[in-house]
């Protein structure tokens, strides 16, 4: 962390009215007016590749402009609010940097209600335009905490799907054979049953006639002899 760097930024915000400043999320210093953050401040050595030593709140144009930078970037979380995150404050002379502080200040100062704007003493300023982001989505301390849980959960939700697309070399499941149709059995034919002779009604036997016994010949009688 560029100890220069941060004592600046934050001696130039606490310097505008109405700001306060808070440690959030462990490791962070935020700049608030009315209670919403305009600048955040990293603690810790942000010397590790990815890490960022400030986020800001821009107006549209800044944003464009400082995001096609080197050392800038859309803020993680918060670039649909049009925040950049500075990888270095070496990214931009401080000259510059000391006015993108104000005007984060009176992009952010613009939209608390007139009330607080007067409690706080913060001048009127004028009206944002039709272009800028509404307060509703400048996101709260809250919805960037829930922000972090979600894109750590789509992130391992994301390195499981690739997983899944990875292709695998399927092995080729085993043909199973198709069961033969058995052949439809032939009827066999039936058997006709031996018809039963009618048993033969015996014709009635004609008594055959009877033969008249030969009548025998009655001996005859010799006749005398006659002496």
């Amino acid at each position: 962390m560029s100890e220069k760097g941060f004592a600046r930024v934050r001696k130039v915000g606490l310097s505008l009215p109405g700001v306060t400043e808070q440690i959030q999320w462990v490791d962070h210093l935020l700049l608030k007016v009315g209670g919403k953050m305009f600048v955040v401040l990293s603690t810790t050595d942000a010397s590790m590749p990815g890490s960022h030593v400030m986020s800001i709140k821009c107006s549209d144009d800044d944003f464009d402009r400082l995001t096609a930078l080197p050392g800038m970037v859309p803020a993680p979380y918060l670039a649909r609010a049009k925040w950049v995150a500075f990888e270095s404050f070496d990214a931009i002379p401080f000259g510059e940097l000391d006015g993108l502080v104000s005007r984060a200040y009176e992009l952010v100062a613009a939209k608390l209600p007139a009330k607080v704007r007067q409690a706080l003493g913060v001048a009127k300023a004028s009206a944002p335009s039709a272009i800028e982001q509404s307060e509703d989505e400048v996101p709260s301390m809250m919805d960037l905490m829930r922000e972090e849980g979600l894109a750590a959960k789509r992130a391992s939700t994301a390195d499981k799907a690739a997983q899944k697309k990875r292709p695998v070399a399927k092995k080729a499941a085993p043909k199973k054979a198709a069961p033969k149709k058995a052949a439809p059995k032939k009827a066999a034919p039936k058997k006709a049953a031996p018809k039963k002779a009618a048993p033969k009604k015996a014709a009635p036997k004609k008594a055959a006639p009877k033969k008249a016994a030969p009548k025998r010949a009655a001996p005859k009688k010799a006749a005398p002899k006659k002496r």
